[in-house]
């Protein structure tokens, strides 16, 4: 995920391949929250937090995801369900706890050359591979 630029709020999130090494609009924090099970997700060059376009009043289903100065606070649930213990060197989803929508990474349009791609918040679906993120290293 990374922010398309340092701008202010409702700046959009966009995927695409990881550079090496790694930009820091490409580091991302889960920060602990007084929930033990939740976190907020805080963007590594511009200390803002992953949010949705048109936040805190628009509708989050389908939303571009985007980065906000206000933390929104997401589960990290593991493929298998779990929430809140993950082992970081697997897949995991991303869940917005007030809505239970994931975020989605949409496959990239390879066929127009592109190699960016909209990360959107959706209906979650467990184990389904464009709503499943890991850590790099």
């Amino acid at each position: 995920m990374t922010p398309t630029s340092s701008a202010p709020t409702a700046t959009p999130v966009i995927g695409q391949y990881r550079a090496s090494p790694t930009f820091a609009n490409q580091q991302w924090s889960l920060v602990a929250t007084s929930n033990p099970t939740q976190f907020n997700i805080q963007n590594g060059e511009t200390n803002t937090f992953l949010s949705y376009a048109g936040a805190p009043s628009g509708s989050m289903k389908f939303a571009q995801a985007a980065i906000e100065s206000t933390p929104r606070s997401f589960n990290v649930v593991q493929s298998s369900g779990a929430i809140g213990q993950f082992n970081v060197t697997m897949y995991f989803s991303i869940l917005d706890v007030s809505t239970g929508l994931a975020l989605t990474a949409w496959p990239v349009s390879t066929r127009r050359g592109s190699t960016i791609t909209p990360v959107t918040y959706e209906p979650w679906v467990n184990g389904a591979v464009d709503q499943m993120w890991t850590f790099a290293t």
